[in-house]
């Protein structure tokens, strides 16, 4: 008579699976799926990008040139002061984006001039004159004094803000803003001030040229608010 042989895997009956197992895998694929989610969705949220075009915040952005353009990644929600660097949205009604790049030099209230010392050309901001360590040349000055001075001191619409010593105070809910290029920069010294209301919000990180913003983000994870402090440590 043939001998039943247990020992032989033919014959051997099926473990059951490990249910709790795959019930925790499962479960932490939940958790990082949801946590996934929300990350998108706050980027998506707090932050928003743009390319930098044109010579106007040379040599803070585009150091090399309009063709290799940066792309910032603006915070929304983010405060900003004088110094700081925010993006003004000058759209029109065909829902085309127009994004501004540009510094703060005056808040509602700041009181701003240009003044000559000396053959030299300054920022004055409610008494003091700004040293600005971020311009391009201290020679584009002189254009931002003449556009100043010549262009935005005879627009109507700002004469009320101007006194005797073409002192001019940034009404409330406007911002005044320059390019860091002051010879070839469009800005509040040609506009005027902006309103509040165009301001989508201060830049907190720069995308360098031919870098994808995700690449960016995976080069610069651990030392993003070291990046930030990079970008305002000439103001």
């Amino acid at each position: 008579m043939a001998r039943l042989n247990f020992n032989d895997s033919s014959n051997r009956v099926f473990e059951p699976v490990n249910t709790k197992f795959l019930e925790t895998c499962s479960r932490w694929f939940l958790i990082f799926c949801i946590i996934l989610a929300m990350c998108i969705s706050y980027i998506h949220i707090v932050y928003e990008t743009a390319p930098v075009t044109g010579p106007s915040m040379q040599n803070t952005l585009n150091k090399y040139g309009d063709e290799l353009r940066d792309t910032v990644v603006i915070n929304v929600f983010m405060k900003y002061v004088n110094g700081d660097i925010i993006v003004i949205d000058r759209s029109s009604d065909d829902n085309t984006k127009n994004f501004h790049v540009k510094r703060v030099v005056g808040v509602a209230g700041d009181v701003i001039n240009f003044v000559e010392v000396d053959g030299e050309y300054y920022l004055k901001r409610n008494g003091e004159i700004i040293e600005e360590k971020y311009i391009k040349s201290k020679a584009g000055m002189v254009a931002t004094y003449n556009n100043f001075h010549t262009i935005l001191r005879r627009k109507e619409a700002f004469q009320q803000y101007f006194d005797s010593e073409d002192n001019f105070t940034v009404p409330k809910d406007f911002v005044f803003v320059l390019g860091d290029n002051r010879g070839n920069s469009e800005d509040s010294s040609i506009n005027g001030p902006y309103s509040t209301k165009t301001v989508v919000g201060k830049v907190q990180y720069v995308v360098p040229s031919g870098t994808s913003i995700f690449s960016y983000f995976l080069q610069n994870l651990f030392r993003l608010p070291q990046e930030t402090k990079k970008l305002y440590s000439n103001v």
